[in-house]
């Protein structure tokens, strides 16, 4: 593959490769982002991307709510945050979209 191929079809700042996407998976994408963010979780991937990547409070209730509402959940392994309570633990998972 020659560079002028590469150029188009990958992000000149960032590298990664350029995707469209649709109208549908960006209304999905901020849906679950706002829904994330209210639950205390943080997704750590760049915006209407797939798969997502979110960090969440060890223990907490958001991957069972995910689950529920037919998202399927891959644990990726464990951080630390700092928060306002200063250093907790926190679960990476990665969420494929809904079935």
């Amino acid at each position: 593959m020659s560079y002028a191929e590469r150029k188009e079809k990958y992000d000149s700042k960032t590298g990664i490769p350029v995707r469209s996407v649709s109208n549908e998976h960006r209304r999905l994408w901020d849906a679950i982002n706002k829904f994330v963010h209210l639950q205390g979780g943080a997704i750590t991937t760049q915006p209407h991307r797939w798969p997502h990547r979110l960090e969440t409070r060890t223990n907490s209730s958001l991957s069972a709510k995910l689950q529920e509402f037919g998202y399927s959940l891959h644990c990726v392994g464990r951080t630390s945050r700092i928060t306002i309570d200063g250093f907790v633990q926190a679960d990476v998972i990665k969420i494929d979209v809904p079935k």
